[in-house]
């Protein structure tokens, strides 16, 4: 069970990562105009700041981020639920 479970948040990881690296500056750039080619050289370390290449890895990160939180919110709810 254990490497079932590992294998599940191994395509968790995988999934959303993919999604942060495609979909989600895809948005940004159709929603606000960003510049998508520096976003994509910054994930690569070419930035001229350190910030700039973690606040875009951060963006990518983001949607793993937002799942995980809600899963673990979930799973908190029920724990309380099933103590009762």
């Amino acid at each position: 069970m254990h490497q079932r479970s590992l294998a599940r948040e191994w395509l968790y990881f995988l999934a959303l990562l993919f999604v942060g690296l495609v979909p989600w500056p895809l948005l940004a750039r159709a929603t606000i105009g960003a510049n998508l080619p520096g976003f994509y050289m910054a994930l690569l370390g070419e930035a001229e700041k350190v910030s700039t290449v973690i606040n875009c890895w951060l963006i990518v990160l983001f949607p793993y981020a937002i799942v995980q939180l809600i899963r673990s919110i979930g799973w908190a709810v029920k724990q309380v639920r099933a103590d009762r």
